[in-house]
C-alpha cells in the first residue's frame, strides 16, 4: 500500500473533451451563426496522503477525489465589419445560455474498489442549472498583412456550489497578432488572464492555465494547409510537468468539405484533434 501511495502522491489525472457544432450564414451587412459547444472535463486526485502505518489502514486518509463537469453552450453569434480611421475592424458578439451538470465522488482508496459500485448513484450527480453569458471578439487589420485580435469569453460570470466548494465560471481573455500573405501565416497568442479549471475541488488548482502560443500555417495550392506550432503554460503555482512545451502539428484539406487533423505532443503526453466543416 505504501508503494501505491508513493506513486499517486502529487499526481492528477484530468482528461478533457470539447465538441462544437456551428452553422452560419453571411448577408450583405452582417453575418450570423448558431452554435452548440460542449466542454467535458474530469479530474482525479488522491488527497490527505499519508504513508504512516497507522494511517494507511484508516479510511480518513488517502482519499480518492473524482469530479466531472459538463458545460453545454447554446449561442447565436452576430458579426459585422466596418472601417475606422482607414482600418478594417471586425466585431462579433455571441449571447449564449450555458447548462452545467456535475459529478463528484469521494472515497478512501482502501474502499474505493467497493465504492465504485455506487459511482453512478444519483446522489453523486448534480444539475447545477443554467445561466446566460456573452462572448466578444474584435479583430483589426493594422496593415494589409498584419492583424490584431482580442477574444473574450464569458463576459458575464457566475459561480455554483458543488458539495460545499465553489465552481467558478470565469471570464477568459486572449490577445493575438498575425502576419499573413499568399503562402503562409504566422501568429502569436497570449492568455491575458489565468484560467482556473472548470472544477470546484481546490485539489485541482494545479490545472490552471495561461498559455503563450506561436504557430505557422503554410498554404499548399489552396487545397491543403500545413500547420506547426508550440505553446507553454505560464500560470503560477503549477507543476513542472504542466510547464512543458507542447508541440503541435496538423494538416487541413479542402475536399468539397473541410477536414482538419492535428496532433499534440509533450515529454509525457500525446493528444489528437479532428474537425470537419461544410460550405453551402
Amino acid at each position: 500500500m505504501q508503494s501505491i501511495i508513493g506513486n499517486v502522491d502529487g499526481k492528477v489525472i484530468a482528461p478533457e473533451v470539447t465538441a462544437v457544432f456551428a452553422m452560419g450564414i453571411a448577408f450583405d451587412e452582417f453575418a450570423m451563426a448558431v452554435s452548440i459547444r460542449s466542454d467535458a472535463i474530469a479530474g482525479g486526485v488522491v488527497t490527505d496522503i499519508s504513508s504512516a502505518p497507522a494511517e494507511v489502514i484508516s479510511d480518513q486518509f488517502n482519499i480518492l477525489n473524482i469530479e466531472g463537469v459538463l458545460a453545454t453552450e447554446f449561442g447565436v453569434s452576430f458579426a459585422k465589419k466596418f472601417w475606422w480611421f482607414d482600418k478594417k475592424v471586425s466585431i462579433g458578439i455571441k449571447p449564449k445560455v450555458v447548462d452545467l451538470r456535475a459529478f463528484t465522488f469521494r472515497e478512501s482508496i482502501l474502499t474505493a474498489s467497493a465504492g465504485f459500485d455506487n459511482v453512478s448513484d444519483e446522489d453523486n450527480k448534480v444539475d447545477l442549472g443554467t445561466f446566460t453569458s456573452v462572448d466578444l471578439g474584435v479583430a483589426v487589420d493594422l496593415t494589409d498583412t498584419v492583424r490584431l485580435g482580442l477574444n473574450i469569453r464569458n463576459l458575464l460570470t457566475d459561480d455554483f456550489d458543488l458539495g460545499g466548494q465553489t465552481l467558478n465560471f470565469d471570464t477568459e481573455a486572449r490577445i493575438g497578432v498575425s502576419y499573413h500573405n499568399r503562402f503562409y501565416t504566422l501568429a502569436v497568442d497570449y492568455d491575458l488572464i489565468e484560467n482556473e479549471p472548470l472544477l470546484a475541488n481546490d485539489a485541482f488548482n494545479g490545472l490552471k492555465t495561461q498559455y503563450l502560443a506561436i504557430g505557422a500555417e503554410f498554404n499548399a495550392f489552396d487545397y491543403a494547409q500545413l500547420r506547426i506550432g508550440a505553446l507553454t503554460n505560464l500560470a503560477s503555482g503549477i507543476s513542472g510537468g504542466a510547464k512543458d512545451i507542447v508541440y503541435t502539428a496538423g494538416i487541413g484539406f479542402w475536399l468539397g468539405f473541410n477536414l482538419d487533423i492535428a496532433a499534440t505532443i509533450t515529454d509525457n503526453s500525446i493528444g489528437g484533434f479532428l474537425q470537419t466543416g461544410f460550405k453551402f
